[in-house]
This record gives C-alpha cells, structure tokens and sequence, in this order.
C-alpha cells in the first residue's frame, strides 16, 4: 500500500506538469544559457553581455545548452525536461529518507512534499535549484547507506553524486559531513567510517578540480574561500593525506599500539560518558560544523556588512512567502514538533531515521539562514523541506496511532475536529469554488467520524507488524493506515491541482513575454546589426538572448545600497564612504537595503559603454520606476518608442510591465542636480526607517526632504516629506 501511494503522488506530480504550461523564463535561465553557450564556443564562463560569470560553475549551464548546439534540441525545453525528472527525483528521495524509518512514513513524506505547491512551480522551469536539491538529497540517501553498510563502492558513488550536486550549485556543502556523523550516532565502527569518508572525498575531489582550477587561473583565489589561489596545493595535500588516512583506517585500528591507545582512553572514560559518547561526539561535531557555517556565512559578502540574525528582515521575509502556504506550512510546523517529541519516545531504526534527518537539518541551517538574511526565495532550501517534511510524517503518524488506539476523550475528540477543519480549510484555500464556509465544518464532521471509528488491528496476542508503533502499542489496522494515505493523498492532490490549474502562467508571464516580445523585434527591425545596445537588469537577460546575433550588447543596472540614517541622502553604497547623488531609489528583497542609480556612476558607465539605444524595463521585481523621472532629453535620452503590458492576477491586482526604448546622445548624458526619484513603496520604507532610528541625522532628514521627487507624481509624495521636516526640526 505504502509503495502504491509513494507511486501515486509521482504520477500525480508528472501528470499536472503534462496538463500546465512551464513558466516564461526568468532572467536567472537565460543568464544561465548564456553562459551555457559561451563555455561551448569556447569563451569561458561568460554571459550575453560579456561579464564574466563564477558565482557558480558553468556545468549546468552547460548541460542545458549543449544538446541545443549538437542537435538543435531547444534549450528550455530540455531544461524542463531535467526539471521534471529532478522534481521526481526530490519526491523519490524523501520517500526512501522516511521509507528507512518505516513504509508508512516514507509514502506519507512523499505526499506531504506533494502538497507543498512551491517544488512544482520551480520544476515548471529550467532553473538548477530542483536538480541541485535532487542531487543533495540523493547524497544523503547513497551516502548514508555507504556509512549504514561500510561500502567503499557505494561511497564512490556518493562521493560523484556530491560532486557533481555542488557543481550545479553549492548547497550541497552543508550536507557533506551528514553521512559519517548520522553513522557515528549510529554506532558504526569508526575505520570503517574513515575508510567510505576517504572514498567520497576522493572522488568529490577530482569532479570538481576542473572547476577550482579554472576559477583560481581566472581569479588567482581559492573557489568560496577566498583565499590566495596557491593555498590549493596544501590543502589538496592535508586531502590527500586524509583520504589515505582513512583507506588506511581498519588496517590501522588493529595495530596493537593504537588498540592499547584506545583501550586506555576508554578506561580513564566514566562509564556514564562512555554510554553517551557516540551521540556525544557526533551532536557536537554537527554543532562544531553548524557553528564554523554560521561564522563562514555571516561574511558572506551579499549580506553587506548586515549579518545573518536581522529580526526585521526575518519579519519582512516571513511577510513575503509565508501567507503564500501559511496552512500548509503550519501543518508541517506542527508535524515537525511532532515529531521531535516522537524521536523522545522512539528507538531503533525510528529513532536513527530520526536523528538522520535532524542531524541533516542541523548541519544545513546556517544555509537556510544566509537565504532568509540575503532575502532569496525559498527555492535555495528545497532539500531542508524535504528533511521536515520526513520529521513531520514521522510526528503525525505517532500522533495519530496514540490518538486512535487510546481510550476516546473529550480533548481527542476535540483535537480530531480541529484537525480535520484546518484539512478542510486547507482543500477550500486551493479550490476557489470552494469556500471555508463548506470546507471547515465537512472537515470537521470528517474528523469527528474518524475520531470514533474502531482502528484497531486484529492481531494475535504479542503480535506486531511493520505498523506497529515503537513503543508496542496495539497497531492500527492495514485498513485504517491505508484509509489514512488515501485521504491524505487526495487532499494532497487538491491542493497542488487547484495552484497548479489556477496557475497555468505566471502572474507576469505573459507580460514578460510581451515586453521581450516588442522590444527584441523594436531593435532588429529599426537598428542595424553593430548597433551596440544597452540593457537594464529587470528582463535584460531575456530579451538580449532573442535579439539575433550581430549587436553588441551591454547590462547598465541599478547598484544596492544600504540603509545608513547619518549618510547625506540615508543611504550608503554596498561598498565605499556615502555619496550625495543618488537620483532612483526602489526597495530591494531586504529590509535595510535599496537598488539604486548614482548620478555621476550611471552617467560615467553610459558615456564608456558606446551605446546609442537603451532599452530599460519596469516591472515587479529588479527595476527601479523611478529611473525614468531622469530618462529625459536634457540628460541626453530621447525615448523612441514605449509599450505597456498590465497583467491582473487571480487576487485582483493589476502588475504593469512596461518596455521604454532610447536613443542615447552620450554627449549630453549628465545629471548633475537631479532630483532624487523615488518610488511610493520606497519611500515610506526609507522614511519608516529613519523614524524608527534614533541616531538619524537632522541634516539626512532635512537634505532628503529637499531632494526626493515621488515618481511618477510628486504631489503625492507630501505626506512623507512633511515627516521628513519634522525629523529635520523644521
């Protein structure tokens, strides 16, 4: 029964891809085959425009690309294709992480990710992060039975899965220890350990050197590290001295010398620590490697000077993804609580299961932690949700047989009803036809009659089953646990076929397309090739790959800058001492930073750029409206032609892409004493900001008020400037 569902969620996942249209392209898929095709025509790691690209290497690129430069096979289309196995093979993994704590918990895993309508939506392009979190999980599940069966041929095989998982992007690292510390709280023996950890260092090693090379001739730095690019030899010297170590281990275990060692630490060893001192030992070397990640990542340069832990930027992330599957994702939170009061009460396979998963989890945080501070989607933690989810089925499942196999109260009673009103609300959230008003009262009858139906199975006297519980509760009946998986797996397939058909496009796909659409046709039909183009970032990278080869192309993008109450304007660049001549501001994915245009930066990189049109777009994300407030004729940009593309959405929402296309008089192109443009959204951040801090300057305040210009009416914008004077004491 358990296979059969595991088996149903894939086809359920598969036969909705069939059914819905993949999504427009984001830029992040055509940056990627850019490069793809730069690395195949032999120009290195380069995008459409030039730059050369290594914040991860090329291999995906690569991949998606080369069968449309060998057999003109379409890029995206393959690229959904690898998709729509990899979102298979996420569903796959987490049912063999649960199938290894019991068949019930793996198949009630898979359905629990089916729910989650965030995998499908990413699977619906040709991006890396679902293969990337394919490839990860896939680590943990050979490495982990490498380790479990001392297999120096499977770790070789893991030890490729990992290389070729932190190639398509490296949020597999944090994974890499998870397997020999999952086997040191398993009680494993320690050389044998050593020996299948020296076997995937080994071969993680020579897949990924190609890429440590070429980024050190490129750089002269050590890939992630930073360091100078000849600390590679020792450290590839201290690896391979580890990896000999460890081939080496069990016949070093039995010398006499090292046994007499290690007979005489175990008797200086009380006798309680020796008891606990494997799951000593491996909780604190996955705390040691939480705690070096956390320090590691707290540098990262994209957090610019910010730090992981910021309360509101955590608060702004949870407002921007959370309400999206808030019941979904309290359903899991719940389960994940659940859970760990399971693994308390657990042993055996159930609680190494366990202690796999949450070992994983606690090893992999500061990554989830870098994501929410630097404002990333959730897409970059794909494989910790699939950790939680296993966590969540196991929680659930103990939770249900106590419930159904004790004596009937008022609170279990009470708690059936209240579960089977949020499963119900949960069904009306994905189906519009459906309101709360008939799904929380039907869920609620439907757990009232679960509550009181016999569940008990009819086994001999000391029996037990593969459904018994651990702790030797009489097992619920095969009827009743298939019962359960089917219920569930129906309301998982409710809710993710009600997002999926409701969200056959993107809210903006189509405008997207449309936008690209005009403005790739505007230049090859009105400019001539050798006409070099400039692009800004919101749909750059997807319109430079449709105009036709032949025009020489460049990005000219906005910069960040960071929220700094005592700067002249409020606020500072990324990098270097404040400036005063900001002159477009729009909020950026994190609470206390801001995409901006610097007046003498945009006009000096315009003037060396060459360019003679600009093609500039606004839209929902990584623009900055504003911009146009100072794309006029005395700044030397005359606007050519101009489309709008308004999308409403399923909520009601109108988004408005527009396309503006210049043509740029270098000689003029000066803005000096422009106005600082801002948006509506922006302002009332960058103000609210400067209320709240208390050591904003008077004069910040004061130079603000005289400068900012709320685009697209000023006029609107007076509320906010009176705050700003107030703040000036004027």
């Amino acid at each position: 029964m358990a296979a059969g569902i595991v088996v149903a969620s894939v086809i359920v996942f598969v036969g909705l891809l069939a059914v819905v249209s993949p999504f427009y392209r984001s830029f992040d898929e055509s940056k990627y085959l850019g490069i793809g095709y730069s690395m195949l025509a032999g120009h290195g790691p380069r995008t459409v425009f030039g730059a050369v690209f290594l914040p991860h290497s090329p291999l995906w690129p690569m991949v998606v690309t080369a069968p449309d430069v060998w057999f003109g096979i379409d890029a995206f289309d393959w690229g959904h294709l690898l998709n729509a196995i990899a979102g298979v093979g996420v569903l796959l993994a987490v049912a063999i992480l649960g199938w290894r704590i019991r068949a019930v918990v793996g198949a009630l895993a898979a359905v629990g990710y089916l729910a989650v309508p965030y995998l499908h939506d990413l699977t619906r392009t040709a991006r890396l992060d679902v293969p990337a979190a394919a490839l990860a999980l896939a680590y943990l599940v050979v490495g982990i039975d490498a380790v479990r069966r001392g297999s120096v041929r499977r770790g070789l095989i893991a030890g490729g899965i990992f290389a070729i998982a932190f190639l398509v992007k490296e949020i597999a690292l944090p994974f890499a220890p998870v397997p020999f510390l999952v086997g040191i709280l398993a009680g494993r023996p320690l050389s044998a350990i050593a020996r299948v950890a020296a076997a995937v260092l080994a071969v993680a090693i020579v897949g990924t050197s190609w890429w440590f090379a070429l980024f050190a001739s490129l750089t002269r730095q050590v890939y992630r590290l930073g360091t100078p690019a000849w600390t590679l030899i020792p450290l590839l010297i201290v690896a391979v001295i580890a990896i000999v170590i460890g081939l080496a281990a069990p016949s070093l275990a039995t010398r006499p010398e090292l046994e007499s060692v290690g007979e005489g630490i175990r008797r200086r060893v009380q006798a309680r620590l020796r008891a606990h001192g494997r799951a000593l030992a491996g909780w604190g070397l996955g705390v040691a490697w939480f705690a070096a990640l956390t320090i590691f990542f707290d540098r990262n340069s994209e957090l610019k000077g910010n730090g992981l832990f910021q309360p509101g930027q955590y608060a702004l992330y949870i407002t921007t993804w959370l309400p999206q599957l808030v019941l979904v994702v309290l359903f899991g939170a719940v389960g994940v609580v659940l859970g760990l009061i399971a693994r308390q009460r657990s042993s055996g396979a159930e609680r190494e299961g366990l202690d796999a998963m949450l070992m994983a989890t606690l090893c992999s945080a500061p990554l989830v932690l870098l994501v929410i501070a630097v404002g990333e989607p959730p897409r970059n933690y794909l494989a910790q949700i699939g950790l939680l989810t296993v966590v969540a089925a196991v929680g659930w499942l103990r939770a249900l047989e106590w419930a159904l196999t004790t004596r009937r109260s008022v609170v279990t009673v009470l708690v059936f009803v209240g579960v089977g009103a949020a499963a119900g609300a949960i069904v009306a959230q994905a189906l519009p036809a459906l309101s709360l008003r008939i799904g929380l009262p039907v869920g609620a009858l439907a757990g009232l009659a679960i509550a009181f139906r016999p569940t008990r199975a009819a086994a001999a006297p000391g029996a037990r089953d593969a459904t018994d519980t651990a702790g030797g509760r009489p097992a619920l009946s095969g009827a009743t646990l298939g019962g359960v998986l089917v219920a569930v797996l129906l309301m998982a397939t409710t809710v993710l076929a009600g997002h999926a058909l409701a969200y056959r496009e993107s809210a903006s796909g189509e405008a997207r397309a449309g936008a690209v659409q005009f403005a790739s046709s505007w230049i090859v039909a009105n400019r001539p090739p050798g006409t070099k183009i400039g692009f800004g970032s919101f749909l750059g990278y997807e319109t430079a790959l449709d105009v036709a080869t032949g025009y020489p192309m460049v990005q000219l993008h906005q910069a960040l800058a960071v929220f700094d109450p005592k700067a002249p304007l409020g606020l500072t660049p990324a990098s270097g001492p404040p400036v005063d001549d900001w002159i477009a501001v729009e909020n950026s994915r994190r609470e206390r930073e801001f995409y901006v245009f610097r007046a003498s930066a945009f006009a000096q990189v315009v003037k060396a750029s060459g360019i003679s049109i600009y093609v500039y777009d606004t839209g929902p994300t990584t623009s900055v409206p504003a911009l146009l407030g100072a794309l006029t004729p005395e700044h030397g940009f005359t606007e050519l032609a101009s489309k709008s593309f308004p999308v409403t959405g399923t909520d009601g929402v109108t988004e408005v892409t527009e396309t503006h296309i210049f043509a740029v008089d270098p000689s003029r192109v000066d803005f000096t004493n422009t106005p600082m443009y801002i948006s509506d959204v922006a302002m009332a951040r960058l103000v609210g900001l400067l209320e709240q801090d208390p050591s904003t300057a008077p004069t910040t305040a004061g130079a603000l008020a005289d400068r900012l210009s709320w685009w697209p009416d000023p006029a609107a914008g007076q509320a906010l400037i009176g705050r700003l004077r107030a703040l000036a004491g004027r």
